[in-house]
């Protein structure tokens, strides 16, 4: 069977479905044909099988040849030619027996039977049943009323004329139909689905149609819109989880769209003035669909079939290694990307303290943050230029990153490694605090000081245990690092501060210095205490050895003394007499290898 030629729809429609009722078929018994070549097929996405016959089965030009018990058309009416013909699906279930008007004198149309005999049975006036009802194709033999049946011999389905017996198996109901070989109305068979074939061997009859005009003047029957869905196209990759359903319908229908597991992706109704549908999809994961649209509630159901893939969603992914370069240096970079990068908008952003100078793709241009442009598809790599700044400081220079989309989705970071250039001196390691020989009173004693930026600072006991580390000194040169321990008051010395650059230690300082705590009391006199005389006195207690000092209001010195170095008890008078008043506003300090650990305030009054 080869593929037919679409019919004009006020031919092949109007026709088709006018002629239901009273149509006739006459069927002509000839022999085996001589091959021709065929047609091209019609094209449609209703439906992806293939199509079983090759392209020998064209055969044949001109007009129908005649049959001695052929039955001629009615007198008087009007002659159309058609082919009435079983098309088939190789891989479904669904044959149909239906009309069309191919081109005069091509794509003549046959019935196949294993002998001749057979085909002779076929020839007959045949009428065709209503539309919307289900009912056999019915005509007049030698002595019964015959019907159409399928017969298959177990290697192909032919067709037979056989009694009528009012089985379902013998019944047909009109469907339309469009893929890629055919698009009109046809007849299916309801309940014996079957596959038609035949070989150059067989005889076949062919089938034509008459008096078509007059039936649809007398049924007035309004046509049928056909039903197609038109995107998503058959194999489309959609690029949405929703894709939008369209096609053309007849108006008033309903539409529904389900896989081949019955699983509702959408529905909708054709507008009662339009014949054109659409309706998105439910949210989808990625995978493939097939299965079935299905036009229902204005007639006979018609159906056509989708296949469609949602792609994974994309995931552009990129590499980018981390360069080494010295202030005023300049490399080379290659940031690599995978599959789902390409074609897609790329932006690579330099870090601080850096430029893109130059990079080696023209789909990509330079601007003030770094390049821009398409990555070509198939394209995995991509080689800029990375130059740091005259005055870039030493460490980590961070910021950077690469991009895709317009809305600029980052993908990965970039980074790069800022080290001091061959000939630059080293900064010298220089511990500001605490000083050899200080005396601090802190118990987490914190060290700082200045470096070469970006080395390592270490801390470590006398013992060699590690006491504090700050990775990378920041580019101004200044550290500070915070014991991990608290200390007891005492003196601490032999432990070292080392600097390392590139992992080489480059210079190292020895600590010494002592912890004490505040220990000042001032016994006499008390806030708001009241002494007699002209000259007064103090008592109180300190660190032992430590240097207790009083300070008038004024600066004035006004008497010191060193702490007992076993007890701590000090006492101090004052150098003078002094009047009867309130004396308030000095200070007494305790001071600890020359640093004030410890300062009180005095308020008191001086009677006679």
């Amino acid at each position: 069977m080869t593929a037919l030629i679409r019919a004009p729809r006020s031919l092949l429609l109007r026709s088709t479905l006018s002629a239901l009722a009273a149509a006739t078929i006459l069927l002509t018994a000839v022999g085996v044909p001589v091959p021709a070549s065929a047609a091209p097929p019609v094209g449609s996405i209703a439906d992806q099988q293939e199509h079983d016959d090759a392209p020998g089965d064209a055969f044949g030009t001109g007009d129908a040849p005649g049959a001695s018990d052929a039955v001629a058309p009615a007198a008087g009416s009007s002659r159309v030619i058609g082919k009435l013909v079983l098309q088939n699906r190789s891989s479904g279930s669904s044959a149909y027996v239906g009309l069309s008007s191919p081109e005069s004198g091509r794509n003549v149309q046959r019935l196949y039977s294993s002998s001749v005999g057979g085909a002779a049975s076929l020839a007959g006036t045949y009428s065709l049943p209503a539309v919307g009802a289900a009912g056999p194709i019915t005509g007049t033999g030698t002595s019964s009323t015959l019907c159409l049946t399928p017969a298959g011999d177990g290697s192909r389905a032919l067709v037979a004329a056989r009694t009528c017996t009012g089985s379902p198996s013998q019944d047909f109901e009109w469907r339309y139909v469009s893929n890629k070989w055919v698009a009109g109305y046809a007849l299916y068979p309801v309940s014996s689905p079957y596959s038609l074939g035949g070989t150059d061997n067989d005889t076949f009859v062919e089938l034509t149609m008459d008096a078509l005009t007059d039936v649809v003047v007398e049924s007035q029957l309004a046509p049928i819109e056909p039903f197609e869905l038109r995107t998503p196209a058959i194999g489309a990759k959609v690029d949405t989880p929703t894709p939008t359903f369209s096609g053309i319908g007849q108006p008033g229908s309903s539409i529904s769209i389900r896989t081949d597991a019955q699983a509702l992706l959408a529905s909708t109704n054709v507008p009662l003035d339009s014949t054109s549908w659409s309706v998105p999809a439910i949210q989808l994961e990625p995978g493939r669909y097939t299965g079935t649209a299905t036009q229902s509630g204005t007639g006979s159901d018609a159906q056509v079939r989708f296949d469609f893939t949602v792609p994974s969603p994309l995931a552009p992914g990129a590499s980018i290694p981390t360069p080494t370069l010295a202030p005023g240096q300049s490399v080379e970079v290659a940031a690599t990307f995978n599959a789902d990068a390409s074609g897609q908008r790329i932006d690579v952003y330099h870090p601080v303290y850096t430029r893109i100078t130059a990079v080696d793709h023209p789909a990509f241009t330079l601007d003030a943050l770094g390049i821009g442009g398409v990555l070509p598809v198939g394209t995995t790599t991509l080689r800029f230029t990375l130059r740091a700044n005259d005055d870039a400081p030493v460490g980590e220079a961070t910021g950077g990153k690469v991009t895709y989309g317009s809305s600029r989705i980052t993908i990965a970071d970039f980074t790069a490694n800022i080290v001091r250039a061959p000939d630059e001196p080293i900064a010298p390691l220089v511990v500001e605090s605490p000083r050899r020989g200080e005396t601090i009173t802190e118990t987490t004693p914190v060290f700082r000081g200045t470096g070469e930026p970006g080395s390592r600072v270490e801390i470590r006991g006398a013992w060699g245990d590690v006491l504090g580390v700050v990775d990378q000194v920041d580019a101004s040169g200044a550290w500070s690092i915070t014991w991990n321990k608290s200390l007891l008051p005492s003196r601490y010395a032999g432990g070292t501060v080392k600097q390392f650059v590139d992992g080489v230690p480059t210079h190292t300082f020895v600590y010494d210095f002592t912890i004490v705590q505040p220990r000042l009391v001032v016994t006499s006199p008390r806030v708001g205490d009241t002494l007699t005389g002209t000259r007064p006195v103090f008592t109180g207690a300190a660190n032992p050895g430590a240097r207790v000092q009083i300070t008038g209001a004024w600066g004035t010195d006004l008497g010191s003394a060193i702490a007992d170095p076993r007890t701590g008890e000090w006492t101090i008078t004052w150098p003078r007499d002094y009047l009867p008043a309130r004396y308030f506003g000095g200070t007494v300090t305790e001071t600890v290898a020359g640093k004030v650990i410890a300062s009180s305030g005095y308020d008191f009054t001086l009677t006679q």
